[in-house]
């Protein structure tokens, strides 16, 4: 909340409640207090928890969102100072926030292991973007794919902003996390259509080492976060790009390069990724 009465009455009457209730349910001084965006609320909540150590989980450039309230910036930095340890996902964040505080670590979602026993395409299934269909992506993309003849799907749920898909692109609606990864096995490649926006600029895409733990061929915008990955992925940052990149895929993949991509994908597994973040605690 922004408006100063919403705040006065989280801080008089919502935080003393939450409290006491994570009293009751036994929490105590001195527990490690994870922060995942800095807003006035849990700023206050931070700070009467008395918590051993604050860690800040900076998953996006939220200083840079459309809708950002006129105080976050300065709600970040009194969060950075409140933190102990800051960690994000992306390249970008991570070079922002090492700018602003002594102690960054780079830790991405990680792969579940279901990830890598997706077999095979069995034929051509073309290619799929799953997950949520938002505001932060670029239809135009995905609709050249479809209208130069590639099956094309987007799989998930479907913002009420979100740009317009061509009837052309196939629309499945989303699937249970759990059968996720079971989903996946049709299709022969996948596609990251995001908009080169200054808030989507410190996007790591969650799926993207899920992706590459099938195998799989991954065409996509260039995101400065995904920039390290070039060699493994296909960047192209015009719908034409993205055409012709489809176009070259059987002369450009080999079983060399499916091999390199689950390779890279198994140093971020769930596992791995929660060693660095238990390390960061400590």
């Amino acid at each position: 909340p922004t408006w100063p009465g919403f705040r006065w009455l989280h801080s008089r009457f919502f935080l003393p409640r939450l409290l006491h209730d994570l009293e009751q349910a036994g929490l105590r001084t001195g527990a490690d207090c994870v922060v995942y965006v800095a807003t006035a609320t849990t700023l206050e909540l931070a700070r009467r928890l008395k918590p051993g150590a604050v860690l800040y989980d900076c998953a996006s450039n939220f200083r840079e969102h459309p809708n950002a309230p006129a105080d976050f910036a300065a709600h970040e930095r009194a969060l950075m100072a409140l933190s102990d340890q800051v960690v994000c996902d992306s390249e970008f964040l991570y070079a922002q926030k090492m700018e602003e505080h002594p102690h960054v670590e780079k830790i991405h979602q990680g792969v579940p292991n279901d990830f890598f026993r997706v077999p095979p395409p069995d034929g051509d299934g073309g290619f799929c973007y799953y997950g949520t269909w938002s505001e932060g992506l670029d239809a135009r993309h995905v609709d050249a794919l479809a209208a130069a003849g590639f099956k094309t799907t987007v799989r998930g749920f479907n913002k009420v902003d979100a740009p317009p898909l061509s009837p052309a692109v196939q629309r499945l609606p989303p699937v249970p996390r759990a059968d996720v990864a079971a989903g996946l096995s049709p299709y022969a490649g996948f596609i990251l259509p995001y908009r080169l926006t200054p808030f989507v600029m410190g996007v790591m895409p969650a799926k993207i080492y899920e992706c590459l733990a099938t195998g799989r061929p991954v065409i996509s915008t260039p995101l400065p976060s995904l920039k390290a990955l070039e060699g493994l992925i296909y960047l192209g940052e015009t719908p034409e790009d993205w055409v012709r990149i489809a176009r070259d895929l059987p002369r450009t993949e080999t079983e060399e390069l499916r091999l390199a991509r689950i390779a890279h994908a198994r140093e971020h597994s769930v596992e791995t990724e929660f060693g660095r973040l238990t390390r960061c605690l400590a």
